[in-house]
């Protein structure tokens, strides 16, 4: 009797899933690309892999996979991407690339029915309409918000201008997740956004709460000053420099 043919899955990230790197977003792409590696599928990866994750990248992490794509991505070719698709949204522009698309059009005309997982919303882009009822998308952020809370805050005319164009931009293009077969939030705040605000069908959405690493759980409790918060984040985001002084200032 013959063996039933592993089940195949494109795995495609807009940032390289590597446990090394600071971002925690990061991480858990690699939790979920590991756990997938590590089961009885067929994994075929594509990420992009820009200038700073280089130096994080660990080529036999991905030595079980099917296939790996590692895309290079540079300043050059972001301000390139950005100028041939200049209808969309400039966070969604900027990795939208031909390169991405042409691969994953490859592979899925040798396995038309592969599911795809897609980690964070840019990644939609680089999928043909077609096949977006074949895609589990992780909602790392739910963009339109973060471009609402730059444009509420905003105070420069010509830049509140921007993000307004910027905030109308990525609200129409959102209406995209309502095509996709399931979608992935990390909490409940960003599942009622996607449901209630965007429209999704509430079976079609769900939460994953990221997990607690057992480092904390294991820090020594008496060498920890008494009266002092941590906040961890990454500090490269404007949410989350904003978000700290504003704690500091208010609580």
């Amino acid at each position: 009797m013959c063996k039933e043919p592993k089940k195949e899955i494109i795995f495609l990230s807009m940032f390289l899933p590597e446990p090394s790197v600071p971002e925690a977003g990061q991480k858990l792409a690699f939790q979920r690309l590991n756990a997938l590696i590590e089961s009885d599928i067929s994994v075929h990866l594509i990420s992009f892999v820009n200038e700073r994750e280089i130096s994080y990248l660990k080529n036999e992490r991905f030595n079980k996979c099917k296939s790996v794509h590692l895309i290079k991505i540079t300043k050059f070719r972001r301000l390139y991407n950005l100028l041939t698709n200049p209808l969309l949204p400039l966070s969604i522009g900027i990795r939208t690339d031909k390169r991405i698309f042409k691969i994953v059009n490859d592979i899925l005309s040798n396995t038309p029915n592969s599911n795809i997982h897609v980690e964070y919303a840019q990644g939609l882009q680089n999928i043909p309409h077609e096949k977006y009822s074949q895609v589990s998308l992780v909602l790392h952020d739910v963009i339109s918000q973060s471009v609402d809370r730059f444009y509420t805050n905003e105070t420069n005319i010509f830049k509140r201008l921007f993000l307004k164009f910027q905030r109308y931009l990525i609200i129409n293009w959102e209406r995209k997740l309502l095509q996709v077969g399931k979608i992935i939030t990390l909490n409940i705040k960003d599942q009622k956004i996607v449901t209630e605000i965007i429209g999704v069908p509430e079976d079609k959405v769900s939460v994953d709460y990221p997990s607690v690493d057992s480092m904390f759980k294991n820090i020594e409790r008496s060498r920890v000053e008494k009266a002092t918060a941590m906040f961890w984040g990454a500090m490269n985001r404007k949410e989350n420099e904003d978000a700290v002084i504003w704690f500091i200032n208010e609580i």
